[in-house]
């Protein structure tokens, strides 16, 4: 948390250094029109959208929080859009949509980086900002990128694996396949382990499902083959429900369960005792520093260079890893839902 803290102060600071620097070089080349009330005053007919699959999980609630504390810091309007699916095309068409409305600027997270390329360059080409967040398009034209470091997240769940079940044992990874952000995670985890784990020996990558039960079935079906697995890290939060359900549902004593997010689904399970750790990505962060950006670019409050934008160049950090936070019962209740 504190490095959390310290990210929110730097941003805060950031963007008051940036409004210092419009207001004091209003006549320097390529300077944006603060509008008489500061540069980071707001634009109330800017509205900025921030695009996900399934965005009514609970798993973005931190993350939209975010965004909508930067919009009413800034005075501009936010919106949450995207399928209730992880169908690629209808996130695709979202985004267009987007666009098409007007948005001022897109944060998206891709469920399938390449599936987004078309789109985000059209988009960007269009005059419409748009960045990533959560899982990314690299190969796109998108600005910038925000959020985890997902293969240093992989890391730190495989550590927090490595130290509960004392370094040693049969253990098993959970992933969605084709996703890249949870593919990351997992080479994240296995280059870990590989490296630092001698003794540790992952005896099957497991595929994530849409649904809990799905996982808690494979899983269920993996510890009947592997019966000395020792525990288990997910890089999806339904695979961490899905474990949990399986060790309520047969009885396993002491199995390590080391889950992703703070789903309050999965904080439940760890009060229980079924799962025993997680990774948490500052989505509060994340969300603040995505739309915060995004008005920088869209306002053009930041100016590097004479024509810059006409030379192709982004006046914006190519990434910004927001961190990681491994929860256990020790620094569970900083996580938990506010009751506000």
């Amino acid at each position: 948390m504190k490095k959390v803290i310290a990210l929110l102060l730097s941003l805060i600071m950031a963007a008051g250094m940036l409004a210092g620097c419009a207001n004091s070089s209003a006549n320097a080349p390529g300077a944006g029109d603060s509008g008489g009330g500061g540069a980071y005053t707001g634009h109330g007919d800017q509205t900025y959208y921030m695009i996900t699959f399934y965005p009514a999980l609970s798993l973005w609630a931190p993350c939209w929080a975010g965004f909508q504390a930067a919009a009413a810091d800034l005075g501009v309007q936010a919106e949450l859009a995207g399928p209730s699916s992880l169908v690629a095309a209808e996130e695709v068409a979202t985004v267009e949509q987007a666009a098409a409305m007007g948005a001022a600027g897109i944060a998206v997270s891709p469920l399938e980086p390449n599936a987004f390329v078309d789109c985000i360059n059209d988009t960007v080409a269009g005059g419409t900002p748009v960045i990533c967040f959560d899982s990314d398009s690299a190969e796109s034209d998108r600005l910038m990128y925000i959020g985890t470091s997902n293969y240093a997240a992989g890391e730190a769940g495989a550590a927090e694996l490595a130290k509960q079940t004392g370094g040693a044992g049969d253990v098993i990874l959970f992933t969605m396949v084709g996703q890249l952000n949870h593919m990351e995670r997992l080479q994240g985890a296995q280059d870990y382990l590989a490296a630092n784990c001698p003794d540790i020996n992952v005896v099957s990558v497991l595929t994530a499902g849409e649904s809990s039960a799905e996982c808690a079935s494979s899983f269920a079906a993996a510890m009947q083959a592997y019966p000395n697995v020792k525990g288990v890290f997910s890089t999806v939060a339904t695979g961490t429900i899905g474990v949990a359900q399986t060790i309520t549902e047969f009885g396993y004593q002491d199995l390590v369960n080391i889950g992703f997010d703070t789903d309050p689904s999965v904080l439940a399970k760890m009060d229980e005792g079924t799962c025993t750790g997680t990774i948490a990505q500052n989505y509060f962060v994340m969300g603040y520093s995505m739309l915060l950006q995004l008005y920088t670019y869209a306002n053009g409050l930041l100016n590097p260079y004479d024509n810059w934008k006409e030379n192709g160049i982004v006046p914006l950090p190519s990434s910004i890893d927001t961190g990681v936070t491994v929860v256990t019962m020790d620094n569970i209740d900083l996580f938990r839902p506010s009751e506000e």
